[in-house]
């Protein structure tokens, strides 16, 4: 759900009339949830084997925690004699967590308290991922070892009992870090937006609750083009009398599934900045100094492209719009990294009124420039590189949120799924930037099988009487050319499937 604010700056001016003067912005307070898991909380969860080493596990806290991984908190309620244990060193027996949408991701598991009794004992555990990712929906199973006791016997500290193989359990969780990666006072209350569609790229001023959903379930695949768009929200009701420059972009991927964040106070920097926690970090568009940029990662080209550096004479939207900037580049370098990778986005930019200066107004920062290498990472044995590079960061990030100098990152999703055929543009024709020569071949082989199939027929006809002539006209195979370059054949009468009408290939 959006929370509309309504904020209004009042100062005194001796030239406004009353001797005040106000200016009133709006933004959005963007906040979600989900529940619908309340009866696990009450009722518990009770193991889906049929055994008698039964029981049941509560809920009790789901939260993620600040390195953005998952922390849940949980109790159990023993069905047998005894209670459960962490680990049986001499049996080589341990309980332990999976997810089954994530059989990488692993986590700890660890016993808070426990009751001292061996009759329906209640225990309280908690368990967090090793590791952060932005979705954490999906089932896990804890598998808790029993260790059970003879009717009667007494608690004793330690335990003398004999553990059991592991009872699972399933818990479903629906949760997703929903967090903006930087807040609101850095990115200057700006969106930001990428997609594989030019024609959504131009499209000028966007409604938002579209664009919001244009932004649901973007991936890219080998081949795309990444679209990126920095633009003004259009709740400041700021019109055209502030103007947003990119200055530099940057791409990253965290190490075991971190997710990066900006936020200077925390020493957090997102893209900017070499970390332990990032495996590359690799500098895409400087405007003010392009030679400093990363041309390409593992051999493959990103020919990344500011708008106001192309020469396409479709970007005049882009271009006339004071309240936006945006780039694109290729894809394919970021697919020769493993499977699976995180890559984030993340771009610096100026956002100033008209009258307050210029681009140019951006060059007492043209003197920060950090090389950074093909691969992403400065020379490892090169203390000075990395000492000028730390303090390159730091002066960045001191002029950041500061003056209109704004930052906003975005995650990039990858998919393996084969690439697409063409991408439309907003005029209908297809996008130049993607060749489609392999489909002529195809389609002439087509029409000329065809062709002969209708001189044979011919052929035939001319042989049957009228009659059959006649009958036979009911049932033409026709070949039907739709405006995309595919043909199809159709006969007589041919009702087409509109269920997948409109879907991109």
């Amino acid at each position: 759900m959006s929370v509309p604010l309504y904020v209004s700056y009042v100062l005194h001016s001796g030239a406004a009339v009353g001797g005040w003067q106000h200016s009133d912005m709006v933004t959005e307070l963007k906040i979600s949830f989900v529940y619908n898991t309340a009866i696990l909380w009450d009722h518990g969860i009770s193991t889906y084997l049929d055994s008698h080493l039964n029981g049941s596990i509560y809920p009790t806290q789901m939260r993620i925690n600040d390195q953005g991984q998952l922390v849940v908190r949980f109790r159990t309620v023993a069905g047998f004699h005894g209670q459960y244990i962490l680990e049986s060193r001499e049996l080589k027996k341990m309980s332990y967590v999976t997810s089954e949408e994530q059989p990488e991701l692993t986590f700890t598991l660890r016993l808070i308290r426990k009751d001292t009794t061996y009759s329906e004992a209640q225990q309280e555990w908690e368990f967090a991922s090793d590791v952060a990712v932005k979705d954490y929906s999906g089932t896990y199973r804890i598998h808790l070892v029993p260790c059970t006791v003879r009717e009667g016997a007494e608690f004793s500290e330690p335990m003398r009992c004999t553990p059991q193989e592991p009872v699972p359990f399933e818990l479903p969780i629906h949760f997703q870090q929903v967090s903006d990666p930087v807040p609101t006072r850095f990115s200057l209350d700006t969106h930001f937006h990428i997609t594989r569609r030019r024609d959504l790229w131009l499209r000028q001023e966007p409604d938002q609750q579209q664009a919001a959903a244009d932004d649901v379930d973007v991936s890219f695949v080998r081949g795309d083009k990444i679209y990126g768009k920095i633009m003004i929200s259009p709740l400041q009701s700021l019109g055209h009398s502030f103007a947003l420059f990119i200055e530099k972009c940057f791409l990253c991927t965290g190490v075991d599934g971190y997710i990066p964040r900006y936020d200077p106070d925390k020493e957090d920097y997102g893209c900017i900045a070499h970390s332990e926690n990032l495996r590359y970090v690799i500098k895409i568009i400087d405007k003010e100094a392009p030679s400093t940029a990363s041309a390409q990662l593992h051999e493959a080209l990103f020919n990344a492209t500011l708008v106001s550096d192309s020469r396409d004479a479709d970007l005049a939207a882009i271009k006339n719009d004071p309240g936006a900037d945006g780039f694109y580049f290729l894809s394919d370098p970021l697919f020769r990294v493993a499977s699976g990778t995180l890559w984030f986005i993340h771009c610096i930019y100026t956002l100033r009124g008209k009258d307050g200066g210029s681009v140019g107004g951006s060059k007492r920062f043209g003197k920060r420039h950090v090389h950074f290498s093909s691969a992403g990472t400065p020379d490892p044995d090169s203390g000075l590189e990395r000492y000028l590079s730390r303090r390159s960061v730091l002066h960045e990030a001191e002029s950041i949120g500061k003056n209109g100098r704004g930052t906003n990152m975005h995650q990039i999703v990858l998919s393996d799924a084969l690439q697409s055929t063409w991408t439309y543009q907003s005029d209908g024709a297809v996008d130049s930037s993607t060749e489609l020569p392999w489909l002529v071949a195809p389609c002439v082989l087509v029409a000329a099988l065809l062709v002969g199939v209708g001189i044979t027929v011919a052929i035939c006809r001319k042989r049957r009487s009228s009659a059959s002539l006649a009958a036979s006209g009911n049932h033409t195979v026709t070949v039907c050319c739709t405006g995309s370059g595919k043909s199809r054949v159709c006969a007589s009468g041919y009702v087409p499937n509109t269920e997948f009408a409109g879907t991109e290939v």
